[in-house]
Parts: C-alpha cells; structure tokens; sequence
C-alpha cells in the first residue's frame, strides 16, 4: 500500500519516531545547563583557610617594671602624660631601706663629730691647753687633758725642785777647793740630772694618750669606709626606688595607680609609646602542624567587630613575620606548640587608626589554598 508524504507525517509511527519540538527545546536547555555549570565550576572556588585570633600591638612600646617591691609614694606622671626619657614616673617608698639608710647616716654623722673632737683633742694635747668642752663627745677628752695638764703642772714642780738641788750642788762644787768633794759633788749633779730627765712623767702620757687618739682615728676611718661602702650599696637600692621613664612617648597604666598601694618587683605596671616612632601590627599564634601552610606576604583576611551592634568589616593585610623558632603558648589552659606570627598594619593605617587601639583583639583568616568545584568533581578520575 502506498502511502504518501503528508499522510505519514500525520500518522502516529511517525510522532513516535520524530521527536518534538519541545522536547528538542528541553533537550538543548539541559545541554547547555550542563556546559554552563561545568563553566561556572572553573571559576567558583573552595578556600582552605585557617582561622586564628590575633591582637593588635604597637611596635617599639616600652614597658615598665617596678625593679624593686615597694609602695607606692609619690606619683609623678599621670595616665597619658607624655614624657622624656629618664623623667620619674613613680616614687616608691620601703621602710626597711629608709630605716637602714637613716642608721647608716647616723652612725656615720656621730663618726664625723668624733673625729672632730680627736683633732681638737690634739690641736689641746699639742698646744697643752684645755680647749675642750667638759659636755657631750668633748667630756670624755676634757677630762683626760685635765689629768693630763695636772701632770704636766706636777712634772715642772718636780723638776723645779731637782733644777734648785743641781743649782746648789753646782755652787758648792765651786766654793769647793778639795777635788775629791768636787769629784763627789759632780758625780751627784749628774744623778740629779738623770733624775730630772726621768722625772717627765707627762712626755710619757703624751705619747700614750696621742697613740690612743691615732688608733681612733685609724678606727673612725676603717668604720667610715665600712659605711660609706654600705651607703653607696642602699643608695643603689634606694635609687630602684624610683621609676622612671626608659623612653619619650605617653604613659599608660596597665592597672589603676594610686599612693599607698604596694607594688611587687619586676611587676609590670605601664608601658610608654612614641606614636611618631611606632606603627600598629596584629600579632597571632598559630599551631606548629599549620607551619608549613603559611608563608611570609601571605594574605591574611583581618576580620572586626566594631559597635555595640556588632558590625563586622573585613579588611586584607599581609604576613609581614613568622619567627624562626617554635615556642610554647598558653592558650585556654592548655600549653602548646605554636609560631608566632606578626600581620602588618601600615598599608591600612588610615583605615584602622580610629578602630584597632592596643590590645583590640580581632579574628584572622588565612587562605593558604584554594580549589574550583569542577577540579573537585573529576580528581577523583585523575
């Protein structure tokens, strides 16, 4: 049987055969669906990242340290001062250094007054006159140079009287005509002229009583090098008393300052920053097993919140230093193996003065690599 074109077309063997117009229409938007998505897949990526919190700090901050436990007595430089280098921030006070220097300047201001007296002591002693006062340190020496001056009286009426018998022996051995008196009498004048020469009793107390004052004096010296060398060791102590600034910049207190508070040594209590000088980086740990994910002028997405309501702004800075040498961090109670790493700051400056301050703390991410979905999909056939 012959059939023709027109009748075929309309029968229903030939809508079985010859898809449809809509069903081509399908067909090709699933086509191009597909090519599409696979198109997409080579440009939308999957980051790895690792995430950290970091805090901002400052660059050439000083901190102070009080280098001596102490209270807290005068305070010189309030919060946000600015100051110069060397200039007091706080004077501390210790009672048991002031009491031991005080004693020290006592013992050696009573050394000084009797050295004082030693030599007005000799100045008398040499001159044979009582210049002593008979009170305080002079008493003492007063009395001596009355014994000693009594002595002095004695020795010359002793040998006044030894003098007149020689006088007399001379004048008879004269008018004398025998040399046999004569002979007798000149062995006499010379045993009274020994006698004169050993009746000096006060030449001999002279010398004991200058060799006692000598060995006080060789005393007083020994026992104010003693002290001085002490002095100059609390002086030292003392000097730790006072806190001063280690560089120009502003003060700020970690903790509220006030007098009477007692401070601990070595207990750090305000740090100085010259703006001028310093510039702003986030410093952050990161775990050692992370290490070998970074490097150095990696970008680091820097993530803040700001306001009461909690904005978040995200801005991009790079790794400008990871330190050579892992150390151990205390982190939630627990100490672990970490790198330290330092962000930096200076080509946002303007965008994070007003926000970041000291301490501020914020989150880091850290993108160390990347994948697109279609890569994704077919590795697993690579």
């Amino acid at each position: 049987m012959i059939i023709d074109k027109e009748q075929y077309e309309k029968s229903r063997e030939y809508m079985e055969r010859v898809p449809s117009k809509s069903s081509w229409l399908i067909m090709s938007i699933i086509i191009f669906s597909i090519i599409l998505l696979l198109a997409l897949s080579t440009r939308i990526y999957k980051n790895y990242s690792i995430d950290i919190q970091g805090y901002v700090s400052l660059k050439n901050i000083e901190y102070i340290t009080t280098p001596s436990t102490g209270i807290v007595k005068e305070i010189s430089v309030e919060e946000g001062e600015n100051v110069e280098l060397g200039d007091v921030l706080i004077v501390l006070n210790n009672k048991t250094l002031d009491h031991q220097y005080q004693t020290l300047v006592d013992k050696l201001t009573h050394i000084n007054r009797q050295e004082e007296v030693i030599k007005k002591y000799i100045k008398a002693l040499n001159s044979k006159m009582n210049i002593l006062d008979n009170e305080g340190l002079e008493m003492e020496y007063h009395t001596k140079m009355i014994y000693y001056l009594n002595q002095v009286s004695n020795d010359i009426q002793t040998q006044n009287a030894i003098q007149e018998k020689i006088d007399k022996k001379v004048k008879t051995m004269n008018q004398s005509r025998d040399e046999d008196v004569q002979k007798m009498i000149g062995e006499e004048i010379q045993q009274l002229k020994q006698e004169y020469s050993l009746s000096s009793q006060a030449n001999t107390l002279y010398l004991q009583l200058m060799s006692e004052a000598g060995n006080l004096q060789t005393r007083h010296l020994n026992d104010k090098y003693l002290i001085e060398a002490d002095l100059d060791l609390l002086n030292k102590s003392r000097n730790l008393l006072t806190i001063k600034a280690s560089k120009a910049g502003k003060v700020h207190y970690l903790q509220p300052i006030k007098r009477g508070i007692s401070l601990q040594e070595n207990q750090i209590i305000a740090s100085i920053v010259n703006y001028d000088e310093s510039s702003k980086f986030i410093e952050a740990y990161i775990p050692i097993y992370e290490r070998n994910k970074i490097s150095e002028s990696m970008e680091v997405i820097i993530q803040i919140s700001k306001g009461s309501n909690q904005v978040r702004k995200e801005l991009r800075a790079p790794i400008s230093n990871i330190d050579s040498s892992a150390l151990i961090h205390e982190q939630n109670g627990n100490n672990q193996s970490v790198y330290r790493i330092e962000v930096s700051l200076n080509d946002i400056k303007k965008e994070v003065d007003d926000i970041l301050t000291n301490d501020y703390p914020v989150n880091l991410k850290i993108v160390y690599s990347k994948e697109n979905y279609f890569e994704m999909l077919f590795k697993n056939f690579y």
